[in-house]
């Protein structure tokens, strides 16, 4: 994965850890990187130093914990919730981030466990702190962004309640008539908003191809094929994206995220759990034929493509905790599925 993203503030922490005797020692050197490719032309500001930096060694286990980046290089204060860490290894102090052998994960959180990773007499790792973009919808919700390849993408589930134009999306909580509708709509899982503070809310492919506009300004639902760009760019090949059902080998783990929000399973288990920066929750869905949420909250998340399949179906993708691929398929319009936003061309 190209882990330098234009417009993106990179620090980095050099850390050493020697293994002697079976004791483990560490020894840190800081440097600033500033990534000089700012194409969107926004404004560049340093990060400050991760800070309290723990390396510890549990079995053949590597742990890594620090306290999260909360501020800029001036002191000024920025949110925390909008950093992400890459983690970086090698057997020599020299570690080149631009080359994929060397990155290990990513994490939205201030530790990391490196499992199996004492097999030799040096460790050396690389801690990078970077802040996501951020882009606010009507309703004055900001949700961070991240830049995976040559797609600017939200890193959180949309949770809008006005369509761009100001008009507002019904709240429909009634099962059957959620069933029966033909128009945009959308709901928190099990009707409860405080669901919709993480997960984001439900919304029917109505809502989702709707004219007024569902995402913020410059920015739109994505079509299934550039569903498939982002899956092609975490290793999937043409004609697997292309494929209906269950495809790739770990596409799923890299674009989901929240560990402890996933039902136990291969999904998040899986190394590259997170890796990136997607980081999709598992916000259930609400079932087409009788307006049910079937208890599918922590254990699946849908996402809708703003494509349509035919008159009665769209487009969608599907993660699941016990499954570390991505399932692509189409399914009826009234259902409700979570939705991301894709940054549109040539918008700044």
């Amino acid at each position: 994965a190209d882990i330098m993203r234009k417009n993106l503030i990179v620090f980095t922490f050099f850390l050493i850890a020697i293994l002697q005797a079976n004791t483990l020692s560490a020894v840190s050197y800081i440097t600033n990187l500033q990534r000089e490719d700012n194409s969107f032309g926004e404004s560049v500001t340093q990060l400050s130093s991760p800070q309290d930096v723990v390396i510890e060694v549990s079995g053949d286990d590597v742990i890594l914990s620090w306290s999260p980046v909360t501020t800029d290089i001036n002191g000024d204060s920025i949110n925390a919730s909008y950093c992400y860490y890459n983690i970086y290894f090698a057997d020599t102090p020299d570690i080149d981030i631009n080359n994929t052998d060397n990155f290990v994960s990513r994490t939205t959180l201030t530790d990391f466990t490196h499992e199996s990773a004492i097999t030799s007499t040096n460790l050396f790792y690389t801690i990078t702190a970077t802040r996501y973009g951020t882009v606010t919808d009507i309703d004055c919700n900001e949700y961070g962004t991240i830049i995976i390849g040559d797609q600017e993408w939200m890193a959180e589930n949309l949770k809008v309640t006005h369509y761009r134009n100001g008009d507002a999306i019904p709240n429909v909580t009634n099962n059957s008539t959620w069933a029966g509708l033909s128009s945009g709509a959308y709901c928190y899982y099990n009707n409860n908003s405080a669901n919709g503070d993480t997960y984001g809310a439900l919304y029917n492919w109505f809502a989702v191809n709707d004219s007024r506009g569902l995402a913020p300004e410059g920015w739109h639902v994505p079509t299934d094929d550039e569903i498939k760009q982002l899956e092609m760019y975490l290793g999937l090949s043409q004609s697997q994206a292309n494929n209906t059902s269950w495809r790739g080998t770990n596409e799923g783990s890299k674009l989901a995220g929240g560990y402890e929000l996933w039902h136990n399973g291969s999904l998040r288990d899986n190394p590259e759990f997170d890796t990136s920066g997607f980081s999709f929750f598992p916000g259930g869905y609400r079932y087409y034929n009788d307006g049910s949420f079937n208890y599918s909250m922590t254990y699946y998340g849908y996402l809708w493509a703003s494509t349509e399949y035919n008159s009665l179906n769209g487009w969608y993708r599907l993660l699941y905790s016990n499954n570390t691929k991505v399932y692509r398929h189409f399914y009826f319009k009234q259902n409700g599925f979570s939705v991301r936003c894709v940054k549109s061309s040539g918008s700044k």
